[in-house]
């Protein structure tokens, strides 16, 4: 493979995951605002709430740990769901995330 081709490989790969990132955050914005939502959060604790899922720290976890924390946040405060209702609201708001991205 030439040089130029090994560049262009990677600068599509940073901008992939630059995507995917941008992607992940706006989810996860969206994440906590139904989330906290559902707990009764409001006004600035709801905002707090949403802020948290988009920190460094929920950023660099995978899906599988961020259901887990988040189904833990959400069993405290008294709301059972299933893991696949979750997961299919997360998937549900990645969409959303996708199009609102794709539309800026």
């Amino acid at each position: 493979m030439s040089s130029e081709c090994e560049n262009n490989s990677d600068a599509n790969t940073k901008l992939g995951s630059a995507f995917r990132s941008s992607f992940i955050t706006l989810r996860n914005q969206l994440l906590g605002e139904w989330v906290g939502a559902e707990m009764g959060l409001s006004g600035e604790a709801l905002s707090a709430y949403a802020a948290d899922l988009c920190s460094s720290q929920f950023q660099k976890l995978d899906d599988e740990h961020l259901v887990q924390e988040v189904l833990a946040d959400m069993k405290a405060a008294g709301i059972e769901i299933s893991s696949s209702r979750f997961r299919a609201k997360m998937d549900e708001l990645m969409q959303a995330a996708s199009e609102q991205i794709a539309t800026k």
